[in-house]
This record gives C-alpha cells, structure tokens and sequence, in this order.
C-alpha cells in the first residue's frame, strides 16, 4: 500500500515538474505561456489528428468504437459472471480428510466461488467486537478490489473515449483511471488460484508437521508401510483445483488487462495530440511562428508512432478521411473536431475574396459562400475554417 501510494506522489510530481519546465522554457524563449488551456468539449472516440495536410486527415474510425464498446462490455460480462460461478474445488485427504469423510461426507470436498470467499472469512473467528471489525475490514477491501474497481475502471474508460469533455476533464478522469488500475486486484486472485493449485498441498503439510512437532512424518512412515496411499499416509493434504466455470473467471481477467492496455494507449495518445493542437492555437494567436514550428515538430503523426503495442494499435485504430474544405487548402484540426487553415500566412491582406464553391457529400451537393461563415476569434483573420469531422468522407 505505501509503495503504491508512494508511486502516485511521485508520477504527480513528475508531471508537475515536466509542465514547469516547458513554461519556464517558453519564457526564456519568448513564447507564448500554454499553461491555461482552455477548450470546448469534445468526444475522443472522434478525435482528429493535429496535422498539416492538404486532402486528408486521420482519425478514429467507427471500427475502433465499436471494438472499445465490445471488449468494455465482454469484460465487464465475465468478470462479473466469473466472480459468482464456482472457480476453485478443495479437497481434504489423509488421514484428516478420511476422518472428514466418515462424519461429514460433504465437507471432504468443497467448491467456493470468488464471492463465496467473503462469509468464508468469517467462520471460526471469534465473536469479539475487535475481531469481527477487523473481519469486516477485509471483506470490504476485497469486494472493492476485486469487484467494484474493475467496474468503476470500465466506466471511466466508456466515459473518457465516448463522452464529450474538456481537455482538462479528460487529463483528470485520465489520472483517475490510472490511480484505480493500480489498485484493482482481479490479476492478484488469478494467480492466488494459480499458486493454491500448485503450492497449497505442500503448505497444508508444513502446517501440520510444525503443529504437531513432526508427529505427522513418523505417523507417515507407519501408514506407508501398512500399504496405504502416499496421499492417504499424511495427515493433513488440501488438492486445489479450478473447475471448468472457472476459466471465465480467468478469460475475463485477461480480457479485462488487454481492454485496459488498448484504452489508455487510445486515450492517452489522444489527449496528447490534443494539448499540443491547443498549444499550437495560442501560439498561433500570438502570431509566434517559431513556437508553432516546435509544437508541430512534438506533435506525432499517428501512423508514425513506434513501439510494440502503440504502433500497430494506432494505425488500426485510425482511418484516412478526406477534408471537404473550400478551395481544398489544408490545415490543422481544432480541439471540438473543426479544421481551420491559414491563407497567406494567416493574415487579412490578401486573402481570397468572398465566393461560392460546392462541396459534394454523401447526402448530394451544396452551395456554401465563404462570405456567410461565423467568425471565430480562436483564428487570425483570413483563416477558412472547415466543416465538422462528422462531415469528412471516408477514404
């Protein structure tokens, strides 16, 4: 717990210490201060990449949306599915275990599910306030790390990719789902399933030889040379094994740590972009080219990006659109998904005059005059801006 808690205080600070940097670098380069970024809201599963392209740009295409929703919703049905069905059958053998058999036949053999494990904690202890709120206590930090984190991490995951936030909101729920990945223990019961089917024989054994200062091992060695089984001879063995329903259990913990890694490659990889796309607008107000040419140059082009896992899921992820703007000038995608240009270097004089183009879609044709648009004050003036994302065809 106190790594953990450590390990949140010092990424906090990191960040932190990163930010500051980058504005302490501004100043003593003239630029301009993108501290205080503040955007509209707008739906990552549509996000745009910050690109400088004259026909096409890139973005999350209706493939990956559907893709999240399916892993998200195949997660959250096994885990919870998996969590209530029978997972682990003990079985109690040697003489203990024949001793079992003979007074109560079913309690030689039992099969508890994930949940099961909770009024199992319980049993035996006793009645005293002290220990019943210590019980208690463990109960409730397992039911929440095994079952209400993994949902509450599905949720921030749907809400961050497909609700429209601010970039502020999303770094937020962002830092959020990092915090509660970290402490979610759906991978830690697995394995605990894992080292009771390979270790818990063995432990049983050390248990009741140091109990009964090694009174079990000649018992032992009497009862093998009476003819009995190796496993009947000892006197206390527990065999741990899964049962079938409880490889969903298993499945579901997988799925749910793969759902994860693409989530927060997905989401991070976006939020990214977007700060360096409304960085680049303040620098772009400012009329600060240089720092717009580094923030260009940070930027990544998403089927460009490297490494194992991230490059293959973003070119995966990304579909091609072509831009549907007047006089087919490129430009850079905003935070809210609407791509502005720069005509003549981004000022007023000599700036093409009003006039009327056509732009052809998949609902027909239709004529647009320059003339009619809303001026935005995020743009220097002679800026075009161009349609939603929504209304980019597909290549």
């Amino acid at each position: 717990i106190i790594s953990l808690v450590t390990n949140h205080f010092i990424i906090h600070y990191h960040r932190m210490a990163m930010n500051s940097d980058e504005q302490e670098e501004n100043k003593l380069k003239g630029f301009e201060d993108t501290s205080m970024i503040k955007t509209r809201k707008a739906r990552l599963c549509k996000h745009r990449f910050f690109l400088d392209d004259e026909k096409y740009s890139y973005g999350y295409g209706r493939g990956i949306q559907v893709v999240v929703a399916f892993l998200v919703g195949l997660s959250l049905i096994l885990v919870i599915g998996g969590l209530f069905l029978p997972s682990l059958k003990l079985q109690f053998a040697g003489v203990v275990g024949i001793l079992i058999g003979f007074i109560d036949p079913a309690s030689s053999e039992i099969v508890v599910s994930s949940i099961d494990i909770v009024p199992l904690v319980a049993e035996g202890a006793d009645p005293d306030t002290k220990t019943q709120m210590g019980i208690l206590f463990l109960q409730l930090v397992y039911i929440i790390f095994i079952a209400i984190t993994p949902m509450l991490l599905m949720a921030l995951y749907v809400t961050i990719f497909f609700a429209k936030l601010t970039l502020k909101e999303q770094k937020t729920l962002l830092v959020a789902a990092e915090i509660v990945f970290a402490w979610e223990a759906l991978i830690i019961l697995v394995v605990s399933y894992l080292g009771a089917v390979f270790q818990i024989s063995q432990l049983a054994s050390f248990i009741a030889n140091s109990a009964t200062n090694d009174f079990c091992n000649f018992a032992e060695d009497q009862l093998l040379s009476l003819g009995f089984d190796s496993s009947d001879a000892k006197c206390l063995d527990v065999i741990a094994s899964i049962v079938p329903s409880g490889y969903i259990i298993v499945l579901g913990t997988f799925i749910f740590v793969f759902t994860s890694i693409i989530m927060f490659r997905l989401t991070h990889t976006a939020i990214e972009d977007r700060e360096w796309l409304n960085k680049y607008k303040i620098a772009r107000k400012a009329g600060n080219q240089e720092q717009m040419e580094q923030l260009k140059r940070k930027a990544h082009h998403p089927l460009k990006h490297k490494g194992f896992i991230l490059g293959p899921l973003i070119r995966a992820a990304c579909m091609k659109y072509r831009r549907r703007g007047r006089n087919n000038r490129g430009g850079s995608y905003e935070e809210t998904n609407t791509v502005f240009t720069a005509a003549n270097g981004g000022v007023g004089a000599g700036a093409p005059p009003p006039q009327t183009t056509t732009t052809t879609g998949i609902f027909g044709s239709k004529k647009e005059s320059e003339s009619s648009q809303v001026s935005n004050p995020m743009f220097p003036v002679g800026t075009t801006p161009f349609p939603d994302d929504d209304d980019d065809i597909e290549v």
